[in-house]
C-alpha cells in the first residue's frame, strides 16, 4: 500500500511539474533576437532537441477539437497596469493598447500541418507527417519574418513553438505562422507518441542564420 501511494504521489508530481512548465513556455514569447549570444541558446535547443531536420509544410486543415484562435507568432503580454492618476489621454491610448492586444488575440486560426521531410541534420530519419499538437497556420504567403518586438520594435524571428500543453495556462499561447513557399529547420521531441512533436521552427532561408548554425552544430568533433 505505501508504494502505491508513493508512486501516486511521484505521479501527482510528475503532472504538477509538467503543468508549470508548459505555464512557464507559455509565458516565454517564443521568438529569438539575433542578439550577441543568440546561439547559445540556439545550441541548448539543438542539443536538447531529438530530431533537427530542414522541412517544407502545407496545410493539413483544423485541429480534431475545432478551430482555436489566438495570437500570431509569440504571446503578447498587453500594457502594464496604468498608473492611478494616469491622464485622460494617457488612459485613451491604454485603451487602445488594450483593444489592439484583443484583437491580436484571435488574429490566427491554429491548425495542423503536413510536414515534409527534406534532410536530417541530427536523429534518425523521419518520413513525412501530420502535425497535430504543435499550434501552426500555414499561409500561402510569403513569410511574415523578421518580425517586430511589441516592446522595442527589435527585429526577432520565430523560435518555440506552442502546444495542447500551454492551452492549459489562462489561453496564453500562440500560433506559429509558417509558409508553405518556404523551407523551416525544425527541432523535433520523440516521446511515446507514433509522430515527432515539433517544438521549435526557425525560417531557412539566405536571410537568417539558422540553417548554418545548424550545420555547424551538426558536424562530427574533429
Amino acid at each position: 500500500m505505501r508504494s502505491i501511494t508513493v508512486a501516486v504521489v511521484v505521479l501527482m508530481g510528475l503532472q504538477c511539474w509538467s503543468e508549470a512548465s508548459a505555464c512557464s513556455r507559455a509565458r516565454n514569447p517564443g521568438v529569438i533576437a539575433l542578439t550577441q549570444d543568440w546561439r547559445e541558446g540556439f545550441g541548448q535547443a539543438f542539443a536538447r532537441a531529438s530530431g533537427v531536420h530542414l522541412v517544407s509544410v502545407n496545410d493539413a486543415g483544423k485541429h480534431g477539437d475545432g478551430a482555436w484562435s489566438m495570437f500570431c507568432d509569440f504571446y503578447d503580454s498587453g500594457p502594464p497596469p496604468l498608473e492611478r492618476r494616469a491622464s485622460k489621454a494617457r488612459k485613451a491610448e491604454h485603451e487602445a493598447e488594450l483593444r489592439r492586444v484583443e484583437q491580436a488575440s484571435e488574429a490566427c486560426q491554429a491548425g495542423r500541418a503536413r510536414v515534409h521531410v527534406l534532410e536530417t541534420l541530427k536523429g534518425r530519419p523521419l518520413a513525412d507527417w501530420v502535425e497535430a499538437d504543435a499550434f501552426i497556420t500555414v499561409a500561402d504567403a510569403p513569410p511574415a519574418e523578421p518580425l517586430k518586438h511589441w516592446e522595442d520594435g527589435t527585429e526577432v524571428w520565430g523560435a518555440r513553438l506552442e502546444n495542447h500543453a500551454g492551452a492549459n495556462c489562462d489561453g496564453m499561447v500562440f500560433s506559429r505562422r509558417m509558409s508553405s513557399r518556404a523551407t523551416y529547420l525544425v527541432f523535433t521531441f520523440e516521446g511515446d507518441e507514433p509522430s515527432p512533436v515539433i517544438t521549435h521552427a526557425f525560417l531557412a532561408d539566405d536571410s537568417a542564420p539558422f540553417l548554418a548554425e545548424a550545420r555547424r552544430l551538426a558536424r562530427p568533433a574533429p
